[in-house]
């Protein structure tokens, strides 16, 4: 009985643990349009468009105004919903996606 109980834990922990994997490599982590809102909020920019850069979400490059001057951000997305920017430097400039004119 003991070896049946081990083997049922393990057969159910490498399920959960597969499950949790696709879920975290699939999940949609955030729409286009909340993403462009809280850039534009915690970056204080004006004309905001954001580029998916992965299938799931997890990274964007978005490109928006601040104070008048072109900006550029490299957007990651967690798996629970922080959100971290970086200096994305001339990577938007050749995105026809992220025209913010």
């Amino acid at each position: 009985m003991l070896r049946i109980g081990i083997i049922v834990v393990l057969v159910v922990g490498a399920l959960a643990a597969f499950g949790g994997y696709w879920w975290a490599k699939k999940h949609q982590r955030i729409g286009e349009g909340s993403l462009v809102s809280k850039v534009a909020d915690s970056q204080l920019a004006d004309n905001v468009a954001c580029d998916k850069r992965s299938g799931n979400g997890s990274v964007w490059w978005c490109a928006g105004s601040v104070g008048g001057t072109e900006k550029c951000w490299v957007v990651h997305v967690k798996l629970l919903g922080g959100i971290k920017y970086r200096d994305g430097g001339g990577r938007c400039k050749n995105d026809s996606a992220l025209s913010t004119s």
